[in-house]
Parts: C-alpha cells; structure tokens; sequence
C-alpha cells in the first residue's frame, strides 16, 4: 500500500487519502449550493 509503482504514479494510500480529502471539499460545497443562492467557491490548496 505505501510502495509506490514502478511507473512512479500514486500508491495507494495516497489516492485513499485524496479521495477522503477531496470528499469534505465536496461536502462542504454541496452544502453551500444547498443553502445558498449565489455561492462563492473558493479554491482549496493541499
């Protein structure tokens, strides 16, 4: 899980752990768009 390939791409655990990342990003502006009429998204950097 934490070698990464032989191509050099992402291991495991780091997808897990984007993907769990990116699921509260998601989170959060899916409840600005439901309570909000005009969000304002702002960019999240790792």
């Amino acid at each position: 899980m934490a070698q990464p390939p032989p191509d050099g791409g992402w291991t495991i655990r780091n997808v897990v752990a984007h993907l769990r990342d990116a699921q509260g990003v998601l989170d959060y502006r899916l409840d600005l768009f439901l309570k909000e009429a005009h969000p304002i998204l702002e960019a999240k950097a790792g």
